[in-house]
């Protein structure tokens, strides 16, 4: 179906099309970051770096999805996120990534989670405590007991 060229222009949702490289990008960093320092394994026995490579590759088709959803869409851009929202949920995976190693799963996914909820300007405390210690008992018994993740509990830095 040919493109309409005139008043209307082209239907791109800029928005969505940016969106959807950045994510792509980033998903692409990760991917290549993981493949070259850490050993992939198996999928009956995964390394240390199956796990960012898998969540990389779905990042991956999730950017995909919306690049191709941002063409024969307007762009409805009424603004953007707010500075404490970017701020918040950039910085949870950052303090988790930096947070794991020295003071274990359970107190980075709380301080992750918390970091996080409060993205939401509607966010109150009970419900961001409530959200925080689900996510992270759904966590710890996923990821520590299910899949035996090799990551401690809680870090050397508060066992010690």
């Amino acid at each position: 179906m040919p493109r309409k060229v005139g008043a209307e222009g082209a239907r791109v949702n800029v928005l969505d099309l940016v969106t959807g490289i950045l994510l792509l990008g980033a998903a692409g960093f990760f991917a290549i970051n993981g493949v070259s320092r850490l050993n992939l394994g198996t999928a009956s026995s995964m390394g240390p770096g199956f796990f960012p490579v898998m969540i990389a590759t779905g990042l991956a088709f999730t950017a995909l999805l919306i690049i191709i959803r941002s063409f024969g869409a307007t762009s409805m851009i009424d603004g953007f996120a707010s500075p404490r929202a970017l701020l918040c949920i950039l910085a949870a995976p950052i303090v988790f990534a930096l947070g794991v190693e020295p003071f274990g799963f359970v107190p980075t996914m709380v301080a992750t989670m918390l970091i996080a909820s409060f993205g939401s300007s509607r966010m109150t405390w009970r419900f961001a405590l409530a959200l925080t210690a689900g996510i992270t008992l759904l966590c710890t018994i996923l990821f520590l007991y299910l899949l035996q993740m090799p990551v401690l509990a809680f870090g050397d830095l508060l066992s010690s």
